[in-house]
């Protein structure tokens, strides 16, 4: 099979990771693009410093919840933070796609998919969606403070994201359920 680049997409707690690992036990590839966006953070600490203050530093280390707090609640400093951050993502994106060529299918597991443009590297995009009530019960489970899980949920913007998919995955079910649809999923996929 020649490798066919699937991005896969939806807003946090969704489930879109979760779909990413099941589609992988099944025999795909997965590109993490938030984990990316870490070594790219770690790669431009000087950058951010001058941009951000070193406020955002924690142990020696750019903290993306100091970061996060900053520039959700400025516009301008949220730009001026993508126009640092996505083109090297980006560029790291594409420079993994030429490593996994012949890969059969591979997964680009990212919440800002559309956002960074990198839907141009994608045969196909499958969206995760799940109502703002479900993503808000499963983020509150990661975080001490719901208060965060709700400003995220209130954050996002999930319409737009679905007038660009080509599957789209409702998720409000159990795990089972996700897993189910993710075999057949890869059906599709491998079929096509």
């Amino acid at each position: 099979m020649s490798r066919k680049v699937i991005g896969v997409t939806g807003t946090a707690g969704s489930g879109k990771t979760l779909l990413t690992r099941f589609l992988a036990a099944e025999g795909a590839v997965i590109i993490d693009v938030d984990g990316i966006g870490h070594e790219v953070l770690d790669e431009i600490k000087e950058q951010l410093v001058e941009s951000f203050g070193d406020g955002i530093i924690s142990d020696g280390e750019v903290s993306r919840e100091k970061l996060g707090e900053l520039v959700f609640s400025d516009i301008t400093k949220l730009h001026l933070l993508n126009s640092m951050v996505h083109p090297r993502i980006k560029e790291k994106i594409r420079d993994k796609l030429r490593k996994f060529e012949n890969d059969g299918i591979v997964l680009l597991d990212a919440a800002l998919l559309f956002k960074i443009g990198l839907d141009e590297f994608c045969d196909k995009v499958v969206c995760v969606r799940a109502s703002k009530w479900k993503c808000f019960e499963r983020l509150k489970g990661r975080w001490s403070d719901p208060r965060k899980a709700l400003r995220i949920i209130t954050l996002q913007d999930d319409e737009e994201i679905y007038k660009h998919c080509d599957i789209v995955v409702l998720n409000n079910g159990t795990k089972k359920k996700l897993k189910e649809k993710a075999r057949e999923i890869w059906r599709l996929l491998v079929n096509q």
